[in-house]
């Protein structure tokens, strides 16, 4: 690993000759990390996860970035351009992974429950200082006014439970709160450890076979070809068959790196680990964030997918 291409936070460590000064580096560079992992893992706390299993998964996050950070100097061809953005994408991955493993489910009714949220007019999903809320749209903004709600909801419809969930609350919610209620209310329950790879292929078993693998990686490569504005106009917007982010996808099925799509993005890292959970985004979102007006948002995502259709078809 050439020390010129490396943050200059990682001078010691590439420097270091022996166990002993390797040893001092990668304990100076966890210091500074630790702050970043605290925030990235606190996006758990008041959800499913108690105070233990916080602790758990912090430890994950540290030994999986402890491990990559003494491999780092043995890799001739690895480099770290910027320390902060490292960490909370290996913080980002290693906590997502966990939570993924252990509850997949829950993941999934995760997933569910933020489309209905930014896909239905009456409700909405925001950020605030407390983390992620949701609630009624006429309640954009506020704080959320509850930690928990218990209610007797009986419909099977999504929908109709969150209305039930948020009048019961009476105000906003944490995200990872409402969900907690509504795998309550629904009887939601991890009945056994389930792998990341195997969640995914039970899920999705048409884009894990090869031959949906095959145009996957065709596609994706595709897409880096796209303009920068057309990439993330699609990328930031883009669903699966079931309307959830199909961003994932490309991570999960080993086609893509968080990398490799932040800079599709032309964004850092840690951005993108902050706005993963909200993915996909609304068009008016998009808008924002490109410094563009929403047709024109609308307008990128169709040219980008007639490039795409006549790419693939002379595949």
């Amino acid at each position: 690993m050439s020390s010129g291409t490396n943050d200059p936070l990682l001078a010691s460590l590439v420097a270091a000759q022996d166990e002993a000064s390797r040893a001092v580096a990668v304990e100076a560079l966890m210091e500074r990390a630790a702050p970043i992992v605290d925030a990235i893992v606190g996006r758990y706390r008041g959800g499913a996860l108690s105070a233990d299993d916080l602790d758990d998964l912090r430890g994950t996050v540290m030994l999986s970035l402890m491990r990559r950070l003494r491999e780092a100097p043995r890799d001739g061809a690895a480099s770290i351009a910027r320390f902060d953005d490292f960490v909370a994408r290996v913080a980002f991955n290693a906590a997502n992974d966990a939570l993924r493993d252990r509850f997949p489910r829950r993941a999934r009714l995760k997933n569910q429950i933020r489309y209905a949220l930014t896909h239905e007019g009456r409700f909405a999903l925001w950020r605030t200082a407390s983390g992620m809320t949701a609630g009624d749209a006429r309640s954009l903004g506020r704080e959320p006014a509850a930690a928990s709600v218990f209610v007797e909801v009986t419909s099977e419809d999504l929908t109709e439970t969150l209305a039930a969930v948020f009048e019961a609350a009476g105000g906003p919610m944490l995200l990872d709160a409402l969900v907690e209620t509504v795998s309550r209310l629904w009887g939601i329950e991890e009945a056994r450890h389930v792998a990341v790879e195997e969640a995914v292929n039970a899920a999705l078993p048409a884009i894990a076979s090869i031959e949906q693998r095959g145009y996957l990686v065709t596609l994706w490569n595709e897409i880096r070809g796209l303009r920068a504005n057309q990439r993330a106009a699609l990328l930031l917007n883009l669903r699966d068959s079931e309307g959830l982010s199909a961003i994932e996808l490309f991570v999960l099925l080993g086609l893509a790196t968080i990398d490799d799509i932040a800079e599709a993005l032309e964004m850092p890292a840690a951005r993108l680990a902050g706005i993963w959970n909200t993915l996909p985004l609304d068009d008016l979102t998009i808008a924002g964030m490109l410094g563009v007006k929403r047709q024109q948002v609308i307008n990128l995502r169709r040219a980008a997918r007639d490039r795409l259709g006549r790419r693939m078809k002379m595949r």
